[in-house]
């Protein structure tokens, strides 16, 4: 998982992307705070980036990096008329050492161990698309396919499944890339403010996207003023394409056919277009080791605690039903009572703990265990018996929807001692 070890220290290393007039002044102050000042073009081994924010937009820095070396905080310093990136951990409008220091004390703190992130931080596009199962992989073709299309689409995932992240994987791969992504959730507003947040005024979402995309969670959650204000921005969107696209989110468990019961019918059917699937963490065990270390490697950079074999037997054991953020919770956890070292079972959750025990105890001991061949052919034969059965004995029949034919069928009912009074005898069950 990584190399435990001491996470106190009193210096980070930082690369500074500055204009060559700034940056004189600010290397003299951080190193006389202790801290290593690394070449501007060097950015492998940072823990932190101090970045002009015209150079960083320029050369799409934050993008590069975030992809490259996950865990790298970024501070930003002068005006940008971007909106607000994941990745920065904070933006200084100008370069005012009296500013800047105090927020890189802050990040010290936090790489320190003296500060710990908050485990919605551990939510991110490295710890969403980590591993190599079949839904992360079919997840990645989706969001490429969706991406190059304008077409409103629709996200599914169960709550902390990360559908923000999603959304924003989205647009980070659309022809919209270079402009603004502004996400709301329905749930957390009024229908009056909400509607105010997404079409009236300057500060408007659909304002401030100018020709990017907005993100709608809990789409079902919005109220009806909100909902034909909708009707009407994807009226008129098909007059004029350039403005925002459009991508909501809705609950997993609800689904498409449940959404019409919270969605009215003239939006609805606008809204559905496209469709992402977003799978439980429950259904991401092969993912699972992946993301967690995706996750230590942001809560821990640097200083990457192990993980021993039977706490993650316990992870592995567990459904998370809050999923992403639930685990981000229970690491978080460990990570405090386990100080930075070695993360054992002692160190999670109760709630993980008990639950992965109780599936423990549920479990068929060892010895019921039968081999894969034997149960494959029971199954085979009663699954002939079944057949038949339903046909009423019909041979022909029962071949054709076997998919074998005639002669292959004979065979297996004589593989598998199958007789004619077999047949006939009432199917149990």
């Amino acid at each position: 998982m990584g190399t435990a070890g001491n996470i106190g220290f009193r210096s980070v290393r930082i690369t500074l992307a500055l204009p060559s007039n700034a940056s004189s002044s600010v290397e003299a102050a951080l190193t006389q705070r202790g801290h290593h000042v690394q070449p501007s073009e060097r950015t492998e081994g940072a823990d932190l980036i101090i970045a002009d924010a015209d150079i960083a937009a320029r050369t799409r820095l934050i993008e590069r990096v975030a992809r490259d070396t996950p865990g790298v905080e970024f501070v930003l310093v002068g005006a940008s008329a971007a909106a607000p990136h994941p990745d920065v951990f904070a933006h200084v409008d100008k370069l005012d050492l009296a500013r800047l220091l105090p927020v890189v004390d802050e990040i010290t703190d936090i790489l320190e161990g003296q500060r710990v992130r908050e485990p919605v931080d551990l939510v991110r596009y490295e710890t969403v698309f980590a591993g190599d199962s079949t839904q992360v992989r079919e997840l990645m073709r989706r969001v490429r396919l969706v991406a190059r299309s304008e077409a409103p689409v629709w996200l599914f995932g169960d709550d902390g499944s990360g559908r923000g992240i999603v959304a924003r994987a989205i647009h980070d791969r659309s022809q919209r890339r270079t402009q603004p992504f502004v996400a709301y959730n329905a749930a957390a507003y009024s229908d009056e403010d909400l509607c105010r947040l997404l079409f009236h005024g300057d500060a408007a979402a659909i304002q401030q996207a100018r020709t990017g995309s907005v993100f709608l969670d809990r789409v079902d959650a919005a109220g009806p003023h909100t909902q034909r204000e909708l009707v009407q921005y994807l009226e008129a969107r098909h007059m004029d394409p350039t403005t925002p696209r459009l991508l909501v989110g809705i609950q997993r468990h609800h689904g498409v056919d449940a959404a019409q019961k919270f969605i009215a019918p003239e939006l609805f059917y606008r809204l559905k277009v496209l469709e992402v699937d977003i799978a439980a963490l429950a259904d991401r065990v092969r993912d699972l080791e992946h993301i967690v270390d995706q996750m230590l490697q942001r809560l821990a950079p640097g200083h990457v605690p192990d993980v021993s074999d039977e706490a993650m037997t316990l992870l592995e054991s567990y459904s998370f039903p809050g999923n992403l953020l639930e685990l981000a919770h229970a690491l978080v956890h460990a990570f405090v009572l386990s100080r930075g070292s070695t993360i054992e079972p002692s160190h999670l959750p109760v709630s993980v703990r008990q639950a992965a025990g109780a599936a423990r105890v549920a479990r068929p001991a060892i010895g019921d265990l039968e081999e894969l061949e034997v149960v494959i052919k029971r199954f085979e034969r009663d699954y002939l018996l079944r057949v038949l059965r339903s046909v009423g004995g019909n041979r022909g029949r029962a071949a054709e929807i076997l998919g074998l034919s005639r002669k292959g069928l004979w065979g297996k009912l004589k593989s598998h001692g199958i007789s004619d009074v077999d047949i006939d005898q009432s199917e149990l069950g």
